[in-house]
C-alpha cells in the first residue's frame, strides 16, 4: 500500500495518476536494467532492485559506481546512496560527510531519512559471471 500516493501527504511525491482506489494497482518504480556492450554485443550488466520509490535512483547510482567510476561489484553496490524525494537530501549514515558538507553550502537540506532499497547485479568480467547483492537486505548472490 505505500506504493500509493496518498493525498493527505506527500512522503512518496504525491501522483495524482497514483492514488488509492478500488482495484486500482500502484504505479512501479521497477527498473529492471540490462547493459549490452557495444561491441561484443554481449550482456555486460542485469542490474535491479527492490525498494519503493528509490529503486530507479538506487540502481542508477550502482551503475555508475560500476561502470563509470570503476569500483569492484561489491563496493559498487555496498557504497552509501542519495535519494532525493521532496526537497530534503537523504543520505546513508555513513555517507562521507565532507560532501554532505558540500552539499548544505549549495543550500541542501540533509537528513538520513533513507529508505531501505536492496539492489541485485549480475555483470560479465572477461569470461566469468559475477553476482553482487546488496547488504541492506541481508542478501548474498546465487547461483551456478
Amino acid at each position: 500500500m505505500c506504493d500509493f500516493s496518498d493525498p493527505k501527504s506527500v512522503i512518496n511525491g504525491a501522483n495524482k495518476n497514483n492514488l488509492i482506489k478500488p482495484g486500482k494497482r500502484p504505479l512501479s518504480s521497477k527498473s529492471p536494467t540490462i547493459i549490452v556492450d557495444k561491441q561484443s554485443n554481449q550482456v555486460k550488466m542485469v542490474v535491479g532492485g527492490a525498494g519503493g520509490t528509490n529503486i530507479t535512483t538506487s540502481t542508477a547510482q550502482v551503475i555508475l559506481n560500476y561502470l563509470f567510476f570503476d569500483y569492484n561489484l561489491h563496493k559498487a553496490v555496498e557504497e552509501p546512496r542519495v535519494q532525493v524525494p521532496i526537497n530534503v537530501t537523504n543520505v546513508e549514515e555513513v555517507f562521507d560527510e565532507e560532501v554532505a558538507k558540500r552539499l548544505r553550502l549549495k543550500n541542501h537540506t540533509i537528513d538520513n531519512k533513507t529508505e531501505e532499497t536492496s539492489i541485485q547485479v549480475v555483470v560479465r568480467q572477461k569470461n566469468e559471471i559475477c553476482a553482487a547483492s546488496d547488504y541492506r537486505n541481508y542478501g548474498y548472490p546465487a547461483g551456478y
